[in-house]
């Protein structure tokens, strides 16, 4: 209930705000302000506060009767089978990971002793080089 009257304040507030920023006379600004007011006030009298009241009660017995009806053994129950579920899915992933892995390593073994064969191929030809230029001096 106070979210409404809460609005109503904003509402008036920005409607004052804006009216008053607005580029009119005196005279328009204050008649504006006047049907704003009149017609803020109407709203307030069409406001049913035991409609809204009974909408309150209504909505307050729902969340009693679901609180009371609560099954705290289903819950669990629920809880547990998700649970099982994720811990499959993470062995599952741990699998595909693993195999993925295995899959992947040795090319990349492979990949590093080649590279490691053409570095020991350059360093033995910049030691042939520099041999070939101190004979050569």
């Amino acid at each position: 209930m106070k979210k409404r009257y809460i609005f109503a304040l904003g509402a008036l507030v920005g409607g004052a705000a804006a009216l008053f920023l607005a580029p009119k006379s005196g005279k328009e600004l204050q008649a504006d302000l006047l049907e704003k007011v009149e017609d803020l006030q109407d709203k307030i009298k069409d406001f049913d506060q035991e409609a809204f009241k009974t909408t309150c009660k209504e909505q307050l017995e729902e969340i009693k009767t679901s609180i009371t009806n609560f099954d705290f053994s289903e819950s669990i129950q629920i809880i547990e089978e998700k649970f099982k579920a994720l811990n499959e899915r993470v062995a599952n992933l741990k699998v595909v990971i693993e195999e993925h892995q295995t899959e992947i390593m040795p090319p990349l073994a492979l990949a590093d002793e080649l590279e490691d064969e053409k570095m020991l191929e350059t360093l033995q030809t910049l030691e042939d080089l520099e041999e070939v230029e101190e004979l050569e001096k």
